[in-house]
């Protein structure tokens, strides 16, 4: 399926989602699917289902494209590994490089890119306030209060950057996509 066409992922996303539908411990965003377990056998097992149920129904996987058994990796914006799940260091990159906004178009990107790494950054409702006070000002004018919070935040994500529960319970990713938006949370 040519993803140049608007619908194509959103169409894409609930063909695999169906096609998937019924097994377990398996994540789908786009083209990018994720087999997890709790030990090598269990792992294998279900990977096994995967790849079997995608024979079914016709799927195919681009050899060199795929990851097999690997103990780290990055999906969608976040590194996971035994260690636990942190945020992609590219993502600390462009947060460190991003500009100051400079008309409220430029400034609901950057609320946006805040509200989907929101649990890394501690307190963010608190330390963006003043943005979102400025993205609902039909004046948009930059002034130090808003440098000193967007520094805050800057400053706020290279220090939170690791969450992980080290109980012994599952942790689930749940997506969501539409022709919309696209989400995803842990």
């Amino acid at each position: 399926m040519p993803f140049g066409i608007i619908s194509a992922q959103e169409e894409f996303q609930r063909q695999m989602e169906e096609a998937l539908e019924g097994l377990d411990r398996f994540a789908v965003i786009i083209d990018d699917l994720l087999v997890f377990g709790s030990s090598l056998v269990e792992h294998n097992k279900l990977l096994k289902a995967v790849l079997q149920r995608a024979r079914e129904k016709g799927i195919r996987f681009y050899k060199k494209k795929c990851h097999f058994c690997v103990t780290s990796m990055t999906y969608f914006g976040h590194v996971i590994s035994e260690q636990g799940i942190q945020l992609d260091p590219e993502k600390i990159k462009a947060i460190s490089k991003m500009p100051i906004p400079s008309i409220l178009g430029e400034l609901a990107t950057l609320l946006g890119m805040l509200n989907y790494l929101a649990k890394y950054i501690s307190n963010i409702s608190i330390k963006n306030k003043v943005l979102h006070d400025l993205s609902k000002s039909i004046d948009f004018k930059w002034a130090k209060e808003h440098d000193k919070a967007l520094r805050s935040i800057k400053n706020s994500t290279v220090t939170n950057l690791a969450y992980f529960d080290h109980s012994s319970k599952s942790i689930n990713l749940t997506v969501d996509a539409s022709s919309h938006s696209l989400g995803a949370f842990i």
